[in-house]
């Protein structure tokens, strides 16, 4: 009966780690994909519209948190397209900004 115990907690524990070392995947890749979405905006659109540091902190803070729930979209853009031009077509084609 212990040694039943014992195994499943060891599962449970291991799952829980295996599923935080997927969630930290997850967010070290939007981060990657949101400070590239955000590089390209600003070289694009940047000498047009001034952007405060608040207002680039936020609008970071906003694509990671839509990037991490709605990670079907932007992740495959991001690791299918290396220029500025086709991650942006490719976002905005893949339905996330709908």
């Amino acid at each position: 009966m212990k040694l039943s115990r014992i195994f499943y907690s060891l599962i449970l524990f291991l799952s829980m780690y295996f599923l935080s070392a997927c969630d930290e995947y997850v967010e070290q890749k939007c981060n990657m994909a949101c400070a590239k979405f955000s590089q390209c905006a600003e070289e694009r659109y940047g000498k047009d519209i001034k952007i405060t540091d608040v207002e680039r902190s936020q609008l970071a803070i906003d694509c990671e948190k839509g990037c991490t729930r709605e990670q079907s979209f932007i992740l495959p853009c991001f690791e299918t397209e290396t220029t500025c031009k086709g991650l942006q077509a490719c976002v905005l084609e893949s339905g996330y900004m709908d």
